[in-house]
């Protein structure tokens, strides 16, 4: 009797493991269900910008401002004081300044913050991440914790300071006279000069027509001493009404680091009449 007993209870058992053990996955999903309810009535801290990339060169300071307020929020006169404070990332600490103290209520929604970023001068080019989290939280609404997160691109300064710029332009003919639509070649030469610590990544010219009929825009190899020779091919035509004759004007353009050189315009004119006497 005794041994039967036994073995009922241990059935008894065996059943409230499988159940608790069935039941174990609608528990879990229950559960689950619950936070989602309760986070889904919670207000949250939110920054504008987040996730914003941020461009700083050594040695320089770059402010970033950031609007810190409330959504969500579900009494009448709410309130949330808490501090903004640095949390990690890869940035050096030492690199940043700002955050602070925050206080929101149903009359100062949002407040603005600043944050300051200064890599020192030999810091490394690279991006680095930047994180801030609210601390210290004093609400009378549930809230959801959340993050500011800035994305910084160190930028190495370049030792490149100024443009490059250009000696007169020297040419072959001021006017153009042979027989109208005959195309004529006009050479064109001179000198860049180009800044310590730059090197001139583009150079080129730009043709234009006093018409419009003809545009161009073409590269120009440039020696190791800084000079450059090309010859540009014009058409000598002009309007029987046009009594002063066509322009055309060509303008050299050298691109460094620093930016764009531009040099004076040459301006060449088909004369009043090329017509074959």
């Amino acid at each position: 009797m005794k041994t039967h007993r036994t073995q009922s209870a241990q059935q008894g058992h065996k059943g409230d493991r499988r159940l608790i053990a069935n039941l174990y996955p609608f528990l879990i999903l229950a559960l689950a269900l619950l936070v989602l309810v309760s986070e889904a009535h919670s207000a949250t801290i939110s920054f504008d910008p987040n996730g914003k990339v941020v461009d700083v060169t050594p040695g320089q300071v770059v402010t970033v401002p950031v609007s810190v307020s409330l959504n969500g929020t579900t009494l009448p006169n709410y309130y949330a004081s808490f501090g903004v404070i640095y949390s990690g990332g890869t940035l050096d600490r030492s690199w940043m300044s700002g955050g602070g103290y925050v206080s929101l209520n149903s009359w100062y929604k949002s407040r603005d913050i600043m944050l300051q970023i200064k890599p020192p001068v030999d810091a490394a080019a690279g991006s680095y991440t930047l994180t801030f989290s609210p601390a210290w939280l004093n609400s009378n609404e549930k809230l959801v914790a959340t993050e500011l997160t800035l994305y910084i691109n160190v930028v190495a300064q370049t030792a490149c300071k100024d443009v490059p710029s250009f000696s007169p332009i020297a040419s072959s003919a001021d006017s153009i006279e042979t027989r109208n639509n005959k195309p004529v070649t006009v050479e064109l030469s001179g000198n860049v000069s180009v800044p310590d610590g730059c090197e001139v990544e583009v150079l080129r010219y730009v043709l234009n027509d006093e018409y419009g009929e003809l545009s161009l825009e073409e590269a120009v190899d440039l020696g190791a001493d800084g000079s450059f020779k090309v010859g540009v091919q014009m058409v000598a035509s002009r309007k029987g009404s046009d009594k002063d004759g066509r322009h055309y004007s060509i303008r050299f353009i050298a691109e460094n680091e620093s930016g764009i050189g531009e040099s004076e315009e040459t301006v060449f004119v088909v004369t009043h009449d090329n017509r074959a006497k």
